[in-house]
């Protein structure tokens, strides 16, 4: 019946990098036979475009009657089931584009069209109002109350976990609508206003440009200059946009920013200064990089989670129940807390904007402290290019336990394999060998998509440990028989990676391994959970063996 796109193609916001999200809409009622054939064809051309143009590409088999009444089904990685309704489908009126098929009959109707005007809008085109043009009705948004805000903030985090800069806005103007009060004005009914009074400003009617006009003036005017700071941040990094960047718009100049020009004339909105360079930008220069990547990755977590809790507050304030399914609360909200919640034990990540692997060409280990006492370990960054190398190398973080360290390298993607480690006053008698032995191995076998990127049906299930390794004696003298000291590192179905250390009962290694796991994890032990040990190489205490069996 149709064929559209949804999300940034043909915005602002769509670059090379960005993938494209089509509703392919057909006819109620056809054989699931049909529905399964036309589903392995599409699976087919998104595995096609992946091998053949590295692009990114998903097709949304989408039934009219389900569309019509905003059934979007449960909620999975790629779907967001019931955590938005009508939101999908106001996201879907505000950046659709018709490829094939009928025109949205939305798209004839005025503005913020009640239900009674929608439906006469429709008997219009019936009688050929629309001058023989397909025309195809996926259904009527009208107003969306506040219960259906909370469901998709739980969406909009979990999909932030991934792409932060792609989410925070998304996630923004749910903040914006929620306080607008019971009936906020749609941004798709505010482009459709402004196309209908002859606009096309980029600022009125680019779907990305109003977006992040939209969550830029609702902070700045609430005197929230973190978030407007942010707002400024995501689309900046989203988009490229450079206002300087424009030309003249003659044919052969055409390019980039130019294009802008050509389809939306520069008019002096005010929002051009919003995104001009900041007198404070300089600033970021003086930082290191990793640094940088840090701070941005913090506010962007403080951000997401301050403003899911205040929403919460909101709804428990108004006793207002959530159009999401019980269900999908479960899940989603697992999830959250799973990458956001603090517990004791819990390796920090930072959720990076851009993922930190390969920034830096060596880690260099060194120990602060007195020797024969517990000292602090530090883990430095040297820069990959010949630039940044003239500097010092760059702290990253400390800890007093070294695994602890080590697992919080391997859990933020910042160690990878054949990377350079150096080290200079270690504690006895850890040498560098030994943590050139033990990263990779915590790497290989707490690998990032199986460890943190477990499904979000799995906060359905009870809390469990899915991966655990014991580490013995490393800061133990070689020469010793007897396992003196263990760290214990494990990680959750609901994708979180934990360090215990030190342990208790370390001698329950020698024989009752699995005794071992039980008196020094808090969770129940899932019967296939994998169990692996590591020791010096030089390490003379006994080895620990697992065996076959799980605990």
């Amino acid at each position: 019946d149709g064929l559209y796109t949804i999300g940034s193609v043909g915005t602002v916001a769509q670059g090379r990098g960005s993938d494209l999200d089509f509703w392919v809409c057909v006819a109620p009622g056809l054989p699931g036979t049909d529905l399964a054939a036309v589903q392995a064809k599409l699976a087919a051309i998104e595995a096609y475009a992946d091998r053949t143009f590295g692009l990114e590409v998903h097709f949304f088999l989408m039934d009219l009657d389900a569309v019509r009444s905003n059934n979007f089904g449960a909620s999975d990685q790629e779907s967001a089931g019931s955590t938005q309704a009508k939101l999908l489908k106001e996201e879907f009126y505000r950046t659709v584009m018709r490829l094939a098929g009928g025109l949205p009959a939305w798209w004839f109707a005025p503005a913020g069209a009640g239900s009674e005007d929608y439906a006469a809008c429709l008997a219009g085109l019936a009688r050929g109002a629309a001058a023989g043009l397909p025309v195809s009705d996926l259904g009527h948004l009208g107003a969306i109350g506040r219960e259906e805000f909370f469901g998709a903030s739980l969406w909009q985090i979990v999909k932030a976990l991934k792409k932060p800069f792609k989410s925070v806005m998304k996630f923004a103007i749910l903040d914006v609508y929620f306080a607008a009060g019971a009936s906020p004005v749609l941004l798709c009914d505010r482009i459709k206003e402004r196309l209908a009074a002859g606009s096309h400003d980029l600022w009125d009617v680019d779907a990305y440009a109003v977006l992040f006009r939209e969550v830029f003036e609702h902070y700045r005017a609430a005197e929230r200059k973190n978030a407007a700071s942010l707002m400024r941040m995501a689309f900046l990094q989203k988009t490229g946009y450079s206002a300087a960047a424009r030309t003249s718009g003659r044919p052969q100049e055409l390019a980039g920013a130019s294009y802008l020009e050509f389809f939306y004339p520069v008019t002096g909105h005010p929002m051009e200064a919003a995104v001009s360079p900041a007198a404070g930008d300089a600033r970021a220069d003086e930082r290191g990089v990793f640094a940088r990547h840090m701070e941005t990755g913090t506010m962007v977590s403080n951000f997401m989670f301050k403003t899911y809790e205040s929403v919460m507050q909101r709804v428990r304030a108004m006793d207002m129940e959530s159009a999401v399914s019980e269900e999908d609360r479960t899940k989603l909200g697992r999830k959250i807390v799973a990458h956001f919640g603090q517990k004791p034990g819990k390796v920090a990540r930072t959720h990076f904007v851009d993922p930190p692997g390969g920034l830096f060409a060596a880690l260099e280990f060194l120990c602060e402290g007195l020797p024969g006492t517990p000292m602090t370990w530090i883990v430095r960054g040297a820069a990959q290019t010949a630039e940044e190398r003239k500097a010092e190398p760059e702290e990253l973080a400390r800890d007093k336990s070294p695994v602890r360290l080590l697992a919080w390298l391997v859990a933020n993607g910042i160690f990878r394999p054949g990377q350079h480690l150096a080290g200079g006053t270690l504690q006895n008698p850890v040498s560098v060998p030994d943590l050139a032995e033990l990263l990779p191995e915590l790497s290989a076998f707490f690998p990032h998509d199986a460890t943190f990127e477990t499904g979000v049906e799995e906060g359905l299930k009870e809390e469990s440990v899915r991966r655990a390794m014991v580490v013995t004696n490393l800061l133990t003298q070689r020469e010793d028989p007897r396992i003196r000291e263990a760290a214990l590192i494990y990680s959750t179905n609901w994708g979180e990676l934990f360090c215990v250390h030190p342990t208790v009962e370390v001698q329950l290694l020698d024989r009752k391994p699995h005794e071992f796991l039980k008196k020094n994890l808090p969770l129940t032990i899932h019967p296939r959970c994998l169990c692996t040990a590591w020791a010096p190489r030089k390490a003379r205490c006994a080895k620990v063996n697992f065996g076959p069996s799980a605990p």
